[in-house]
């Protein structure tokens, strides 16, 4: 099990009032997964992970100038969708701060198009003023701001696609992974 501090340092991955540790994962298992599905055979890898519903959204933002805007309504930017996911840990739970997350591995295109996203609207400049919006079966889960240590490791082209995902209660994740096979 990877400490705290060697989890977040590994992954990039904070969230402001969020931090939090990978759990029983270790992030050498949840970096095995194949991007492609394939094995070195070229046969289906029959451990392959597979969204039910590929194109619905798991993580969202919206552009702040837009949304601080009275006169213009801010269009959701899709961040990552269920079918950009290539490995998932299981549920784990946090006693402090008091919730539950699972840890998510996007494809090396989808880590990289999320960044863009970002940057295309400046939020990696001031973080701590964006939020990140994650889309449970079929309701939000929860909006968090951008961690500045993400942010930073994102804007030096460091961040390595692992992402966490918390809710309050364990069934809203577990509704989660129902949505893969």
């Amino acid at each position: 099990m990877l400490s705290r501090r060697h989890a977040l340092a590994a992954s990039g991955l904070t969230l402001v009032g969020l931090a939090g540790c990978l759990g029983s994962e270790d992030e050498e298992d949840l970096e095995e997964s194949d991007d492609d599905g394939d094995d070195e055979s070229g046969e289906d890898d029959e451990d392959a992970l597979t969204a039910t519903e590929p194109e619905a959204s798991l993580v969202t933002t919206i552009d702040r100038e837009d949304a601080d805007d009275d006169d213009v309504d801010a269009e959701e930017i899709v961040l990552a969708t269920y079918g950009d996911v290539t490995d998932l840990g299981d549920v784990e739970y946090e006693e402090k701060p008091n919730w539950y997350y699972v840890s998510v591995v996007f494809t090396d295109e989808a880590a990289e198009t999320f960044v863009d996203e970002l940057e295309a609207i400046d939020a990696l400049e001031n973080p701590t003023q964006q939020e990140l919006t994650i889309h449970g079966d079929d309701e939000v889960l929860g909006s968090y701001a951008l961690g500045p240590d993400l942010a930073e490791t994102m804007a030096d082209g460091e961040w390595d696609g692992i992402f966490q995902i918390i809710a309050d209660e364990e069934s809203q994740l577990e509704a989660v992974l129902d949505r893969f096979e």
